[in-house]
């Protein structure tokens, strides 16, 4: 793979697709890129996500039914198991059935009050999440949904372009970013800078903890987001995972992870970062529709953005 032209019009990664109280025994359709799949819960309270179409004749299963765990097409009736085989064909011994006629299966996964997806029949990676958190004490606010008018690995690339970090943002680098190959699915980058802009948020978050902050930010297929930043005491832990969403267009979701609590100034703490983070990121991409970051137009300024598009073009270009 020679440009980011040639990327895939999807990434091959996990996805958010609803809220843990939307997925209920009733099967209903939910779309990551051109993949269209039904996810729903079994009597046994069992996670499922499906292809949509039965493999009989195409009907659409989210107008089927969970019955004895299995879900049952609503045109003839056949009934596939927690795997997506079909094991129940009215009028015929399930002892004939072959093997072949299933459904394809999608991993998903439920997060506290969050429930993802993986696009692929099997996962390349565990759905990811801070190392140093402790999954079970940590709860995730409201879901903020930012829309963009770029390509769906432009938003994590932007992470790289330090000429924009530093003359767009007003953050000025204390030390050269240290880079970190994670894994075969995860690029990183670690920052230290100093906080120079004097838009309202900057200026709050000066008085308050200081202008020195780090910055600890985890890409995984080139689409899912795990970003932290630390200004004193203060800490932000950010997910961020972005999906195609038509044409030159991608749709992202925004969560902030903060410790369980019953205190309403902690809790509308989250509720405020989440906003800010989510205007700060939506100005981001208002500013940016259209843009297309190539590695061919790469200046020599560019040499930290253009090595993680080389490790992005290298990680599809093993056709993942």
């Amino acid at each position: 793979m020679n440009s980011t032209k040639e990327l895939p019009d999807s990434p091959t990664s996990w996805f958010y697709i609803a809220k843990s109280a939307d997925i209920t025994t009733r099967p209903k359709i939910f779309k990551v890129g051109e993949l269209e799949l039904v996810a729903f819960r079994n009597n046994l309270n069992e996670l499922l996500a499906f292809q949509r179409r039965c493999p009989h004749m195409n009907a659409d299963l989210s107008l089927g039914c969970i019955t004895s765990g299995r879900l049952q097409c609503s045109l003839h009736q056949w009934e596939f198991n927690s795997s997506g085989k079909c094991d129940h064909i009215p009028n015929q011994k399930n002892t004939d059935i072959p093997d072949r006629v299933r459904l394809k299966a999608y991993p998903i996964v439920e997060r506290g009050s969050l429930i993802f997806v993986f696009n692929n029949e099997s996962k390349l990676f565990e759905l990811p999440f801070f190392p140093e958190l402790e999954e079970s004490q940590y709860s995730a606010s409201a879901v903020k949904v930012i829309n963009t008018e770029n390509e769906w690995f432009v938003g994590a690339a932007n992470a790289f372009d330090l000429a924009h970090f530093e003359t767009v943002h007003f953050r000025n680098l204390l030390e050269t970013p240290k880079i970190i190959e994670d894994s075969n699915y995860s690029y990183r980058i670690q920052l230290d800078y100093e906080i120079k802009g004097k838009r309202f948020s900057d200026r709050l978050m000066k008085f308050f903890f200081g202008a020195k902050a780090s910055l600890d930010f985890t890409v995984f297929a080139g689409n899912f987001i795990l970003a932290k930043t630390n200004v004193k005491e203060f800490k932000n832990y950010m997910m961020i995972v972005s999906a195609p969403n038509g044409k030159n267009k991608s749709v992202a979701h925004l969560v902030i992870y903060s410790k369980k609590t019953l205190n309403p100034l902690k809790i509308l703490k989250q509720m405020l970062q989440a906003e800010l983070s989510r205007k700060f990121f939506q100005d981001e991409a208002d500013t940016s529709r259209g843009v297309f970051i190539d590695i061919k137009t790469l200046g020599a300024s560019d040499q930290v953005l253009g090595g993680y598009l080389r490790w992005l073009m290298n990680l599809y270009d093993k056709s993942l």
